[in-house]
């Protein structure tokens, strides 16, 4: 039960809590700490709270934990059934594929084919890289870095902030890079364009 409340904590502050429906990035309308409408309640969630998701126009944190615990345990159930390697991991790599599967989806996992190869090698430094190299430290940012972080040192305990402060040191860095390569290409164009 530790590793899940770790993944919660994380997932918490990670997503931050609304108490009414919002539009995520992606733009499915969610509450609470990304409950998706589209996943809507289960019989045994909707007696609880006393109301379907259609209902549902307003929720506490309180609540809102309760839902999320409940999406952290299915998402744990179905990675076990759909990753081989999943049951056996060492916690750490349990939470960065709890975390993946939350934000994007068990099946989003399988954009991730080097990753699970060497995460199931127990070669996570490698499977760490695969997630700086993907589209997805663009679209999460610093929860990306973070996730990697966690699997080079098998801490869960790292700082989120820290981690988002450190994708803004490195977009920076690779958007001054960019701007070069670009500028060296024109001039290059340029140069060949004078000839």
């Amino acid at each position: 039960m530790e590793l899940i409340k770790k993944i919660n904590d994380h997932i918490e502050e990670a997503e931050d809590f609304r108490s009414k429906k919002y539009p995520c990035d992606k733009g499915y309308i969610t509450i609470g700490f990304g409950r998706a409408e589209t996943k809507g309640l289960t019989k045994d969630e909707s007696i609880y709270l006393g109301t379907g998701f259609q209902g549902l126009d307003n929720i506490s944190i309180e609540d809102a934990r309760y839902l999320l615990t409940n999406d952290i345990l299915e998402i744990s159930n179905v990675l076990s059934d759909k990753i081989d390697f999943f049951r056996y991991a060492p916690d750490h790599v349990k939470f960065v594929l709890t975390d993946m599967a939350f934000n994007m989806g068990v099946t989003g996992l399988h954009k991730f084919p080097k990753m699970l190869r060497h995460m199931k090698a127990c070669n996570y430094s490698r499977a760490a890289q695969e997630l700086l190299d993907s589209d997805y430290l663009l679209d999460v940012k610093g929860r990306a870095v973070k996730l990697h972080d966690v699997l080079i040192t098998g801490s869960m305990d790292i700082d989120l902030q820290t981690c988002r402060d450190k994708f803004e040191v490195m977009e920076k860095r690779f958007s001054k890079l960019i701007e070069d390569k670009i500028q060296k290409a024109y001039e290059k164009e340029m140069a060949k364009n004078k000839q």
